[in-house]
């Protein structure tokens, strides 16, 4: 939804949106805006809003109760994972998607 220019919200479609947002962003320099990720976020959205971020020109990411997160570009950092070779020294790992 976007604002009219009566004040009131309306429906749009996702094309006019993004291009009202694009209108807006491009009024800012990049060190300018910040993209902030709440604690319920899921790693996808975080990482495709810190990419969308990226392509403008800035590194400002914030994790709500977290502050800035500079190593959020390493997947390693979120995945967790440490590959089949790594699984026979591993704790505990979950396979799921098997037969």
């Amino acid at each position: 939804m976007i604002r009219g220019t009566d004040g009131r919200f309306k429906v749009v479609s996702w094309h006019d949106a993004l291009a009202v947002v694009a209108e807006i962003a491009h009024q800012f320099k990049p060190e300018e805006i910040v993209g902030i990720a709440g604690k319920l976020s899921d790693a996808e959205s975080m990482m495709a809003l810190k990419d969308f971020l990226n392509k403008m020109g800035s590194n400002n990411v914030w994790c709500e109760g977290n502050g800035p997160s500079p190593n959020a570009d390493l997947q390693s950092g979120y995945i967790m994972n440490r590959g089949i070779s790594g699984l026979e020294n591993a704790d505990v790992f979950l396979l799921v998607g098997t037969q």
